[in-house]
């Protein structure tokens, strides 16, 4: 868990302040894990130390604060590829940080004779590679998996142009030992019983949980507001048991006018 600890969304001020509607993800996937996150055994959890965190491991730490602010399933809808009906996966943070836990290290790519080591990409690796402007897709893979290449030997060397043979390799070996980053999910039609690979993007479910989370949030802030007239510093003063006993209280008084209305 790279020593940090990390804890319910929606219960301090400082939620409030994430922008979920801001264009760069990474800066984003920072933001939250920066408000969210508890540093442990000496491990500084500021945000330069949170952009040095693997791809994977920026998004272990969105599902465990997702599974600590309400739940830990995602349920997942695809469309079949062959019938077209509507169907439903359901993935749980257990099963995926159970994946997670084996991606470690660097990966080795093995191509006959020969062999490319690559690093585990970044949050500063997607930031730099989101700066930067590429002529074509060939460009920007080059790029990529330059920026990860610790070593190659055989007869593609780090200065000479990536091959696609490279390429595919290793994006295949990463996709199956660092399965958040790109996870792909082999999914059943009940329909018709066709199977196809769906690709799955964890940080948008993620964070699509942790936005509405804050608007619940920001829901319940208004109402007491309202009632209370209280400022945000007080609502927040307050622990989150006790705001929630007064929403209830509020919205048992609220029951009781309606009854009376109709």
């Amino acid at each position: 868990m790279n020593g940090i600890m990390y804890r319910r969304f929606g219960t301090l001020r400082v939620d409030l302040d994430v922008d979920f509607d801001q264009p760069s993800r990474p800066h984003l996937i920072t933001q939250v894990l920066a408000c969210c996150s508890t540093p442990e055994r000496g491990w500084s959890s500021d945000e330069s130390g949170l952009w040095k965190l693997s791809v994977g491991a920026r998004i272990a730490g969105l599902l465990r604060i997702t599974a600590c602010s309400g739940d830990a399933k995602f349920p997942v809808r695809r469309t079949c590829k062959t019938c077209g009906e509507a169907m439903e996966l359901e993935l749980t943070v257990d099963e995926l940080l159970e994946r997670h836990a084996a991606a470690d290290g660097p990966i080795t790519v093995s191509l006959g004779n020969d062999e490319v080591i690559v690093r585990r990409p970044t949050g500063n690796d997607q930031l730099s590679w989101q700066e930067r402007q590429y002529a074509d897709e060939r460009e920007a893979r080059n790029a990529i998996i330059r920026t990860l290449v610790v070593a190659a030997s055989g007869s593609w060397t780090a200065d000479s142009p990536v091959p696609y043979r490279v390429f595919d390799a290793v994006e295949k070996v990463m996709r199956l030992q660092d399965p958040l980053v790109s996870l792909a999910a082999d999914v059943r039609c009940p329909h018709c019983g066709t199977q196809h690979p769906y690709e799955i993007d964890l940080e948008a479910l993620a964070l699509e949980r942790l936005r509405l989370l804050q608007r619940e949030v920001l829901q319940d802030v208004y109402r007491l507001v309202r009632h209370f007239h209280w400022t945000e510093s007080q609502i927040f003063a307050i622990p989150p048991w006790r705001r929630a006993q007064y929403l209830a209280l509020l919205r048992r008084d609220e029951d009781a006018r309606n009854e009376v209305l109709h």
